[in-house]
């Protein structure tokens, strides 16, 4: 039985979108035949729903998970990660303190620096003592791929390398003299390995230009998925007008502002009073006081399995696309898979999300533009007044190629062919 091992710094029972890609990946390899050996991080923001679901493997007495121990520094670190109260009322106003930690911050090195030399000697001793058919690197943070290129290398094992954003070509990264460090070190790990993973396809085409990869069997895209058996048969609505957005709101997505600028309005219309809105993952932004209104409901992080059951409840879900044309929010997937009408206000013009989700049942698409938000939104509102949303925004079939399933048979297909 072949082996691998899964280098990645989120991994179940962490709550984000990387751990759950992973838990995937490492399903469908135990699924199919291979053990799966996994190093990562220190446990950290634990999900008990994940935690279950890893319990829950079949086969998994095939899994073992080195987890390297928590840094001091990290443990500092946290401490110093900015304190989002969810507060409307002040969420513009920063104390002294705040903004102290805050400019710590900015002279601070990001933690996964030093678990880069932890999860190096870690794996050295990993790679001794058993043999591996492949290692398969997992990213963001990319010092997983820095990890994996060295004992690959040490160990002379193929290597496999799966991407969530770009690393010097982020659109975020802006330091010309970064970039061209970052450039050599990347292009250098990129020709160590036999594969590449994207998310995106944009994400391939700017890779396939920037590091000029020749071959193009070598670069493959595996799209995140759903899992149709964690929604559960029947969906619970609530007998508001639910608008849903799950997830942080980030300065790298589409503003949401004009958004609550037209529920707000929406609400007034005919003094309207069955309209809820839930942002659930916490705020990173600036919002503008004329947004808020008292239909708004403000949580922060949930557990996985919680976000998947207010996603059924909602009669809306709203999908804030990317900003620079490159990357998908893993959250679009989990919305086709919650069986509600998308409201999807792109990033911008070069936004995957237009060409990925176009002619879909169930999905609008709208520039961030308020006039065209405003004129969906509304739209959308009377249809379910009315009793017109279950026809008119039924479910597409061809939803089934973004389960979990479909799209891990690439992966499969690329571990066949090392």
């Amino acid at each position: 039985m072949k082996r691998i091992l899964l280098v990645s710094y989120y991994y179940p029972p962490q709550n984000n979108a990387r751990s759950i890609r992973m838990y995937y990946f490492t399903k469908s390899l135990l699924n199919n035949g291979y053990k799966v050996d996994v190093l990562t991080s220190s446990l950290d923001n634990i999900d008990t729903g994940l935690q279950d679901l890893l319990s829950n493997l079949q086969n998994k007495q095939n899994l073992r998970i080195f987890n390297t121990e928590e840094t001091l520094y990290k443990k500092m670190y946290k401490k110093f990660q900015k304190d989002n109260k969810n507060n409307l009322k002040n969420h513009d106003i920063e104390t002294i303190n705040k903004r102290i930690k805050n400019k710590l911050k900015l002279f601070a090195p990001r933690p996964e620096i030093f678990w880069f030399f932890k999860a190096l000697k870690k794996g050295f001793e990993i790679i001794e003592d058993n043999k591996y058919y492949s290692i398969l690197s997992s990213s963001l943070p990319f010092e997983s791929h820095h990890v994996s290129y060295y004992l690959s290398c040490h160990g002379d094992i193929p290597l496999v390398l799966e991407y969530g954003d770009p690393w010097t070509y982020s659109p975020t990264k802006k330091h010309k003299f970064s970039k061209y460090v970052y450039h050599l070190l990347e292009s250098k790990i990129l020709e160590k390995s036999e594969y590449v993973i994207f998310t995106t396809k944009e994400t391939k085409k700017l890779y396939k230009v920037k590091f000029n990869i020749t071959n193009p069997k070598k670069i493959k895209v595996i799209y995140s998925g759903f899992d149709p058996r964690l929604y559960g048969n029947k969906k619970e609505e609530d007998e508001d007008f639910t608008i849903s957005y799950i997830g942080r709101l980030k300065t790298v997505r589409a503003d949401i502002q004009n958004l609550l600028k037209a529920s707000k309005e929406l609400s007034e219309r005919n003094n309207a009073t069955d309209i809820r809105i839930n942002l659930i993952g916490g705020i990173d932004i600036p919002i503008d006081k004329y947004c808020f209104s008292d239909s708004i409901n403000i949580k922060d992080s949930v557990s996985f399995k919680r976000s998947l059951q207010e996603m059924q409840k909602s009669n809306l879900l709203i999908l804030l696309g990317n900003k620079y044309g490159v990357q998908i929010p893993m959250k679009t997937f989990w919305y086709l898979g919650a069986n509600v009408p998308i409201l999807t206000i792109l990033g911008d013009k070069k936004d995957p999300l237009k060409n990925l989700l176009f002619g879909m049942n169930r999905v609008v698409i709208v520039n961030n533009n308020y006039k065209e938000i405003k004129n969906a939104l509304f739209e959308i509102y009377d249809d379910w007044k009315s009793g017109n949303t279950i026809e008119k925004y039924r479910v597409d079939k061809n939803y089934v190629h973004f389960t979990w399933k479909y799209q891990l048979e690439k992966l499969l297909d690329i571990l066949k062919k090392l």
